[in-house]
């Protein structure tokens, strides 16, 4: 039988968190549930220690970052698959039912997921974000790397084994540790979608964070990695190196140009307009 632990990072969110630890306590498949308050000033203990949910944990520690609020989180959790999920977001009906089902049909996975739905801070539906199946597309994946997050970490499954092998989030990173730890495992994890949301994501003031200067410095960090890891050609696949490198390093040149403007990283703007 698959097992599987959602591991809920959380920080002076007491006005969503119900909602999250209600979206894992209402699944039809029976989740272990760790919620890791990392240093909450605000009524969270109080708030978790009063209701009553089979299986869950609290672990309260210093604050330290939500990378190192879900290392925590994963070393002490016992289920087979790890389901990091923010503390203002909400697992989607019906999908520990629909990832057990892939998983006991094909144990070869270390990874599920399924689609986003963009909601109000009220989880009123806003839209939605529709990722890619993965599966067999590990050249395509990695193409996706340096441009945006192939799948959402958040209400996403993924085996205990590529923790064991590959480590935990990278807690330097006050942002963008997820996409450095799918970066790390991408080319090695077998990737397969859910059809159907996964999860449903608040958006709102406080997690709103991708024009602050922390955040593009943290991604402009990560992509730089995954382009020292894995070279313009295979992050650019599809370029033509074989017939002519030349216009083939042009071109993603001209890509990661792009990429870093949005980042405002002027170090690396330089470094690829000037070869």
């Amino acid at each position: 039988m698959v097992s599987f632990s959602v591991v809920i990072p959380t920080y002076n969110r007491e006005a969503f968190l119900p909602q999250a630890v209600a979206s894992v306590a209402n699944q039809e498949v029976r989740a272990e549930l760790l919620v890791v308050d990392d240093g909450s000033t605000d009524n969270t203990e109080a708030l978790i220690r009063s209701m009553r949910i089979p299986g869950m944990r609290y672990l309260k520690k210093e604050n330290g970052g939500v990378a190192s609020a879900i290392n925590l989180g994963v070393r002490l959790s016992r289920g087979d698959y790890i389901i990091p999920l923010g503390s203002d977001d909400a697992l989607a009906p019906g999908i520990l039912k629909r990832y057990a089902r892939a998983a006991t049909s094909r144990p070869d996975l270390d990874v599920l997921y399924g689609n986003m739905i963009l909601t109000d801070m009220k989880l009123n539906v806003l839209g939605g974000w529709n990722y890619e199946d993965w599966d067999g597309r590990i050249g395509e994946l990695m193409g996706e790397l340096v441009r945006n997050m192939p799948i959402a970490q958040s209400g996403s499954a993924f085996h205990r084994r590529l923790y064991e092998r590959f480590g935990m989030y990278d807690e330097s990173l006050s942002r963008g540790s997820d996409h450095d730890h799918i970066s790390r495992i991408a080319p090695h994890a077998l990737f397969k979608h859910m059809a159907g949301p996964s999860l449903f994501c608040r958006t709102h003031d406080d997690n709103i964070s991708r024009k602050t200067p922390v955040f593009r410095e943290c991604k402009a960090r990560v992509t730089r990695r995954i382009i020292k890891r894995y070279g313009l050609e295979r992050l650019f696949p599809a370029y033509g190196w074989e017939d002519d490198p030349d216009a083939a390093r042009a071109r993603a040149h001209a890509d990661l140009v792009r990429i870093f403007e949005v980042y405002d990283d002027q170090e690396s703007i330089a470094l690829y307009s000037a070869v």
